[in-house]
């Protein structure tokens, strides 16, 4: 079995490979929603699209996976009546449960 070495000193040379290296990287991606949290994000414009455009919650969808957003009309409809209930952050889509005792909803 091969046991790494530790090093101990470096070279100056090899601490501005790494610092060269390091400034170069590019800016982490930054953290990414789940598909809950993105309809929340989209709500107001989810429900102007079917107030004021007609939309129905499926062609809300169809126009959402156009855009790399893979979700069904159902999907929008109940996440966006768990929002309209004040339950903006309820889990992903699991039905029924404890809410850990929480029973009301800070609005």
């Amino acid at each position: 079995m091969k046991v790494k070495k530790i090093l101990r000193t470096v070279t100056p040379e090899t601490v501005a490979t790494v610092k060269k290296k390091l400034k170069a990287l590019p800016k982490m991606e930054e953290r990414k929603l789940t598909k809950s949290e993105a309809i929340r994000e989209l709500a107001a414009e989810i429900e102007e699209l079917r107030t004021t455009k007609g939309y129905s919650y499926a062609a809300v969808a169809e126009e959402m996976k156009k855009y790399g957003l893979d979700v069904s009309g159902r999907t929008l409809q109940i996440a966006l009546a768990t929002v309209a209930r004040g339950e903006g952050k309820a889990g992903s889509g699991h039905s029924g449960g404890s809410a850990g005792g929480r029973t009301g909803a800070a609005g």
